[in-house]
């Protein structure tokens, strides 16, 4: 019953096509087990962020990158790279910089729990791709977007950003 709740609490909206400019993120990656790395990430973006940075008013914006697919058979499942990240922040945190590129994206407006976006991902990359005119530009990142510091338990409106080429 749990489950069954918790996938009625997803939405997930059909994506607007956007041009995006390029962005500079201050950057933690981990690898592992995606349901481990992403939250060791995100744990490391937390312990160098102030407390001003962490609340409600932040202006900046945390972005969420799951480089690898471990369902392509390309990387083994506890070899996935997540990136946590913020941009548009006021001081250099001493992290890795990394450069999210400009290009034509489907961006998603997504409703739940961010445990929950590969629900959102099987869609997106399954039956969307399947009816859509576009194809994936793969020499881009799929990205995420969120307006505060993500828990992972807590419903968040979250933009996924899927850099595509049109057919």
């Amino acid at each position: 019953l749990n489950i069954v709740n918790e996938l009625e609490n997803v939405s997930l909206e059909e994506p607007d096509i956007v041009e995006l400019v390029g962005v500079n993120i201050q950057s933690v990656t981990e690898t592992g087990l995606y349901f481990e790395c992403a939250p060791k990430a995100w744990d490391k973006l937390r312990h160098v962020l102030n407390i001003d940075e962490l609340n409600e008013n932040f202006s900046g914006l945390f972005i969420g990158v799951g480089h690898d697919n471990p369902h392509d058979g390309d990387v083994d499942i506890d070899k996935v790279r997540f990136t946590a990240g913020v941009t548009f922040i006021g001081r250099e945190l001493g992290l890795n910089q990394v450069t999210l590129s400009a290009g034509l994206y489907a961006r998603f407006r997504y409703f739940g729990k961010p445990a929950n976006l590969g629900l959102a991902y099987h869609y997106i990359f399954g039956k969307w791709l399947q009816n859509s005119s576009c194809t994936i530009n793969k020499k881009l990142l799929t990205f995420q977007v969120f307006s505060r510091f993500p828990d992972g338990i807590q419903d968040e409106h979250i933009l996924i950003n899927v850099p595509i080429i049109r057919l």
